[in-house]
Formats: structure tokens, C-alpha cells, sequence
């Protein structure tokens, strides 16, 4: 079996697209919110991502981004060694769409092994939930 590689930026690409279909998303200020967000990301409050027009924004801009870091660092580093294990465990906390999470599956080499993976993601933004 061979291993495929997800185009991150795709994947988040058509969930933010879906996403705004489902809302019916008028997406004319994104560039707006998109400055918006990475001025957030430099304070020193937590963002506010309730507004659906910034969580497109993140879903489009930043979280394929954290995917790419969490999956090329898994790659280096490669912490998972099954060593005789049958799967592994993981967490993520504030998880909004689950980018790291991705990010830290797409980065295995699985085939052949089809290793158990448990993860939990806590995230406490209800407006994250169903993403």
C-alpha cells in the first residue's frame, strides 16, 4: 500500500468554501478580516473567533498552515516509533478545525501498519463544533 499526500491547503480550502456555502457567507470582506486576524494574532487577548467571516478567514489562511508545521515536524522528528506499540494517543487543546490534528495524521507513513490512533480534541468555542 502506498502512502498519498494531502494537499493541506486544498482540504481547508474547500471546508472553508463548504462552510460558506452552508452559511451563505458573504465572503467580501475577507481580506479585511484577514488583516483583522493577523493584527489578533499579535495581541495579547485571546481571538475572538465567533464571527463566521473569521473563522472562513482562518480556515482559508492560517490553519492549513498549522497542519504543514505540525506534519513536517512530525516528519523530523518522528515521535511515534510503533516499537512493538499497536497505536498511539493524543491531545489537542483549543482545537478549533482540528488543523493540528491533521497536520500530525497526515505525517505517518501508515502503510502497513494501520496502527490504532485515539485522539481528544478539547476545544471550549461551541462556534468551533461541527466545523
Amino acid at each position: 500500500m502506498q502512502s498519498v499526500q494531502i494537499n493541506l491547503f486544498d482540504l481547508f480550502y474547500e471546508v472553508a468554501e463548504k462552510f460558506a456555502q452552508r452559511l451563505s457567507l458573504n465572503t467580501s470582506s475577507e481580506h479585511a478580516e484577514l488583516g483583522l486576524l493577523k493584527q489578533a494574532y499579535y495581541g495579547s487577548i485571546a481571538i475572538d473567533y465567533s464571527s463566521p467571516i473569521r473563522k472562513y478567514v482562518y480556515l482559508k489562511t492560517y490553519a492549513p498552515r498549522h497542519a504543514l508545521i505540525w506534519r513536517t515536524y512530525m516528519r523530523l522528528k518522528k515521535p511515534w516509533t510503533m516499537d512493538g506499540r499497536t497505536g498511539w494517543r493524543f491531545n489537542s487543546i483549543g482545537t478549533g478545525p482540528a488543523a493540528e490534528v491533521i497536520g500530525v495524521l497526515e505525517s505517518g507513513d501508515w502503510a502497513d501498519k494501520s496502527p490504532k490512533v485515539e485522539v481528544a480534541c478539547l476545544e471550549n468555542e461551541e462556534s468551533w463544533y461541527g466545523i
